[in-house]
């Protein structure tokens, strides 16, 4: 099912690269969610087509979004074989036919460990690439012509004799950006699960205006633990989000267990200081200049600390935002693309 097609082009030089995401959308969304939501995965193959490539995306979806923009490069949505199976099982043997007939010149896969990349991979004879989002194995990591990693620290992990990159997260700062305006003291953004130890927060919910924004199996039980004012309005719009983020004045972000979570440069991009575990996240920021990152047995002292302390605050809501505006705009990742290729091609 495809989406939209451009006019029909004549090209006779270019290397046809399609990304694929693995994890299936099974919702509708509206135009507004599209262009938010989907903004990296349109963002990264249009950037493919301005380096001169042939570029197009390929979503799993069981419904079509009508919304495109002239400087989309095209995208086909693909109904999965087997909606009931668990989301990193899934296959398309309509995405299949539709890859032996392009031919790609190489594929970019968004995510590792899904079924998908593994199934098509084994009937097709071309190069492939891994964007990492999340998990950093997958059966097919030592075959790739390369790995676009989060961070240096998972390139050392995982893939030292593949060859990697780190891909930088990308941000729309139009959206994630500085708000004067505090509704919150404290904001959590994450799936409710028990790596994401939202638990930690429970006390701290009682002396502080806190917005818990998240859904998950864990959701009811911190639902019934914490105070009663608590904003916890399960799944919202990322723009709404952006809204509560840039609200609040400072992020803890508890996680036991992470790669680099999105949430910590959108904390950032709005000046909202971050707090999280120094086990949990590594070579990303830097403690004490950009974020705090601390024990778990500190946190309630440190939010203390931090909302009483206007210097600090300031200074680590300006350098927090500094380094996002720097480091995460949309246009970082052009040259680490454009390197990408020209080592594969």
């Amino acid at each position: 099912m495809t989406l939209w097609i451009p006019e029909v082009r004549q090209i006779t030089n270019k290397k046809k690269i399609i990304f694929i995401k693995v994890h299936p959308i099974f919702c509708a969304c509206s135009e507004q969610e599209w262009v938010i939501r989907e903004y990296r995965e349109r963002w990264i193959p249009r950037q493919t087509a301005e380096l001169g490539y042939d570029a197009k995306l390929f979503l799993l979806s069981d419904s079509i979004c009508p919304w495109t923009y002239p400087d989309d490069v095209e995208v086909t949505f693909f109904p999965v074989d087997n909606k009931k199976m668990a989301k990193n099982t899934h296959t398309s043997l309509a995405m299949l036919y539709r890859l032996q007939e392009e031919k790609p010149d190489l594929i970019i896969f968004k995510g590792m460990n899904y079924t998908l990349s593994t199934w098509l991979i084994s009937q097709l004879k071309t190069k492939f690439a891994f964007i990492v989002g999340g998990h950093c194995v997958d059966k097919l990591m030592n075959q790739a012509s390369y790995i676009l990693a989060e961070t240096q620290e998972q390139i050392n992990d995982y893939f030292k004799n593949i060859p990697s990159v780190v891909f930088p997260k990308t941000l729309d700062l139009s959206l994630f950006k500085p708000n004067e305006d505090k509704m919150f003291d404290i904001v959590n953004v994450g799936s409710f699960e028990h790596r994401k130890n939202q638990k930690s927060l429970i006390n701290l919910t009682y002396k502080y205006k806190t917005a818990l924004i998240g859904d998950g199996p864990d959701f009811h039980k911190i639902r019934t633990a914490v105070h009663p004012d608590t904003y916890m309005p399960r799944n919202i719009s990322v723009e709404d989000v952006a809204r509560v983020i840039s609200s609040s004045r400072i992020m803890v972000h508890p996680s036991t267990w992470e790669g680099f979570p999105r949430v910590l440069i959108e904390s950032l991009a709005c000046g909202v200081p971050f707090i999280a575990l120094s086990s949990t996240i590594k070579g990303i920021v830097t403690h004490d200049e950009n974020c705090l990152l601390i024990n778990e047995n500190e946190i309630d002292n440190t939010v203390d600390m931090l909302l009483g302390d206007e210097d600090l605050y300031n200074r680590l809501s300006k350098n927090g935002y500094e380094f996002a505006k720097n480091n995460f705009g949309k246009e970082a990742t052009i040259p680490v693309l454009k390197k990408v290729y020209d080592s594969i091609f």
